[in-house]
């Protein structure tokens, strides 16, 4: 090979050398997955796990969920202080990052070895996904209820204050309201793993950040599962949060339910008339008899159905409303209604920084909705009513 060309090459091998070694930099914001020594490992990068424009970091071994935290080591823009959540230093990493690619080694404390770190890039919410597949689900109680089915509560090691919920049967309509249950439940876990490592690095080991979340059943028909769900946490701000909902869970349409369809287009006009027949439906409240001579006894109809289910509305709640004003508004909508054995629940909105307390929800019973109930409002109710009561007190 002539000498020139020798040259040439020899330079471009030192070029290419310096490109690839220019490209490397320290890590910003990102999620990375890899292997650091021979275990599995999922790194996170983010600002909003610090206060500023402060970058800080987690990251998990194989199917962990306890996380080590990392912080940048002042005056070494590619290293970072590992620690524990107790805050006990466990190692240091030093990284750098180029075209996706994260490297590094970790050097363990107290002279405990090194090993290297190699991971590409993910999307952000993949972050979780290792863990979340080889969630182990440790079963805290089984309901066997008749024909019907039966159901599972669980929790899971290492996540204090969650509970989820695991229907057993074999139809679609099952398999998809699990499908949507497991995803509640890892969103939470998420979410609550996050929100610890956000309060070890705000406030210290000694931080009040938590989450709960916990998943009940209300009623389980023919057709028709009623689930509640209690959550609450703080997690950053200056105040915590408190949300309880029920959401009624249809098994042939496999679907969540908007039961306000369950009622006529214009129940509530009609409510207020009171024009319907109370005896509508097998809920409707009996005639009453006058007594006397058996030819002087005569039926005579109780007080409209639509009266009293209007009374029922009208002083519903009345308190609150009065006390908060405007801050509280009752919806009859999909979004704010729900189903369960006793009738039909509403939970007011509140808006702006009304106290929580202005949104008091209440049910209403169906024998004073019957009349205003449609042809398939009436059977998913009557379902509803027979059912089994496997959790008696409601979570609102």
């Amino acid at each position: 090979m002539p000498r020139h060309h020798c040259h040439h090459l020899l330079v471009l091998s030192v070029a290419l050398a310096l490109s690839a070694r220019a490209t490397a930099a320290p890590c910003g914001e990102g999620v990375w997955r890899g292997t650091l020594g021979k275990e599995a490992v999922s790194l996170e990068i983010d600002k909003a796990l610090a206060s500023g424009d402060t970058l800080a970091g987690r990251y998990y071994r194989g199917g962990s969920l306890d996380e080590l935290v990392l912080t940048p080591l002042a005056g070494h823009p590619d290293a970072w202080q590992e620690s524990d959540l107790r805050g006990r230093p466990t190692g240091v990493l030093r990284l750098t990052c180029a075209d996706g690619r994260l490297a590094g080694v970790r050097t363990a404390a107290h002279g405990g070895g090194s090993d290297r770190l190699a991971a590409g890039a993910i999307e952000r919410d993949a972050y979780g996904a290792t863990r979340l597949a080889g969630l182990k689900l440790r079963i805290t109680r089984l309901v066997v209820l008749d024909e019907r089915g039966a159901w599972q509560e669980f929790t899971v090691p290492g996540a204090r204050g969650l509970q989820g919920l695991r229907f057993l049967g074999d139809g679609p309509g099952v398999a998809a309201l699990n499908e949507k249950l497991l995803k509640h439940f890892t969103d939470k876990l998420e979410e609550a793993l996050w929100c610890r490592v956000l309060g070890f690095i705000d406030r210290g080991p000694d931080h009040n950040n938590y989450r709960e979340d916990e998943s009940k059943v209300m009623a389980y028909g023919d057709a028709l599962v009623a689930i509640s769900n209690h959550n609450e946490g703080a997690c950053g701000g200056a105040h915590g949060g408190v949300g309880n909902s029920v959401r009624t869970w249809n098994l042939v349409t496999q679907a969540w339910e908007d039961v306000s369809k369950w009622l006529l287009p214009d129940w509530l006009t009609l409510a207020s008339t009171g024009e319907l027949d109370p005896e509508a439906g097998p809920a409707a409240e009996p005639r009453a008899t006058v007594v006397g001579a058996p030819e002087q006894a005569e039926e005579q109809p109780v007080a409209p159905r639509g009266s009293a289910l209007s009374r029922f509305l009208d002083t519903s709640g009345r308190e609150e409303r009065e006390e908060c004003g405007d801050a509280v508004t009752v919806k009859f909508d999909g979004a704010h209604m729900w189903a369960q054995a006793e009738g039909l629940g509403v939970a007011p909105e509140t808006r702006g920084d009304a106290d929580r307390l202005c949104a008091v929800a209440f049910t209403i019973p169906y024998d004073l909705l019957w009349p205003y109930l449609t042809e398939a409002g009436r059977r998913h109710a009557a379902d509803l009513i027979r059912s089994p009561r496997p959790d008696a007190h409601s979570p609102l």
